[in-house]
């Protein structure tokens, strides 16, 4: 099912029809709720469900999709921990677009959770940190 959603998903990428972006949402949201869909397969379909209620203007909805993918990692790591970075980095984007210091504060705990899963590129995170601390004078 997660092919079929990610074939929608490249489709609504050329041609910007919705209902294409509507269809992989449905098949990502039946894909997480499928017994037996743990780690990283649930974690990948996640994040990709985050990205399409991104394109769909529903931010909120998004960032809770990227923050269930950080749970779920944090209590279950996968074997690779690429959907998570992935997410905590949209996340922390969508975090700081709100343009605010307690936006930003947010955001680099995000940065920090990273650095403390030992997770590279810990300097690249490091330097996303002081950046936001310089911008934001925190």
């Amino acid at each position: 099912h997660g092919r079929i959603a990610d074939g929608y998903f490249s489709l609504y990428s050329k041609d910007f029809d919705k209902s294409y972006i509507e269809k992989a949402v449905k098949i990502y949201a039946d894909v997480i709720q499928e017994k037996g869909v743990t780690g990283e397969f649930r974690q990948q379909s996640l994040y990709k469900l985050g990205k399409c209620l991104e394109l769909q203007d529903l931010t909120g909805m998004a960032m809770g999709k990227y923050e269930e993918v950080r749970t779920d990692y944090e209590s279950q790591p996968a074997a690779t921990a690429l959907w998570y970075v992935k997410a905590s980095n949209s996340l922390a984007t969508l975090i700081l677009n709100k343009g605010n210091p307690e936006s930003a504060k947010k955001a680099i705990t995000i940065y920090r959770s990273l650095i403390r899963q030992g997770i590279e590129p810990i300097e690249d995170y490091k330097s996303e940190i002081l950046k936001i601390k310089h911008k934001y004078k925190l």
